[in-house]
């Protein structure tokens, strides 16, 4: 029973940095059948196994708080490493988050005008798996 008890709050504990992998890939998901976005995905596989090397997603759309709230709530969490690049000539902004484990790295990117808020302005939200 204690071992069952272990294996369960392990597992709780670790499921977290999943979750709000689930939020933003969920929210990606959602906005990809909107009319008014673009979505597009590639995946590279190797030439002679055939298996998936790297999957890249990339959703352009319209401003959206949520994505812009998903990813600065998760700048603030400790489950990644996290960089934020802008350029004083270009008002966009990009925060990037990577995760990665012993299966994969997930590198997620979110490019966007950080003045627009609540205004009419685009989005582009990238995500990218490479497997190991």
């Amino acid at each position: 029973m204690r071992r069952y008890l272990f294996t369960l709050l392990c597992a709780l504990a670790l499921t977290p940095g999943a979750w709000a992998q689930n939020a933003i890939d969920k929210a990606v998901e959602q906005h990809a059948t909107l009319g008014s976005s673009r979505f597009t995905s590639a995946v590279e596989r190797d030439p002679e196994t055939r298996a998936v090397q790297k999957v890249v997603k990339v959703l352009e759309t319209r401003y959206d708080a949520k994505f812009v709230k998903l990813f600065l709530d998760e700048m603030n969490s400790e489950k990644y490493e996290k960089s934020v690049r802008s350029n004083k000539n270009y008002p966009r902004q990009t925060l990037v988050l990577t995760a990665s484990d012993e299966r994969q790295t997930r590198i997620y990117m979110l490019d966007y005008d950080p003045t627009v808020r609540g205004r009419a302005g685009d989005i582009k939200v990238t995500i990218i798996i490479k497997f190991k």
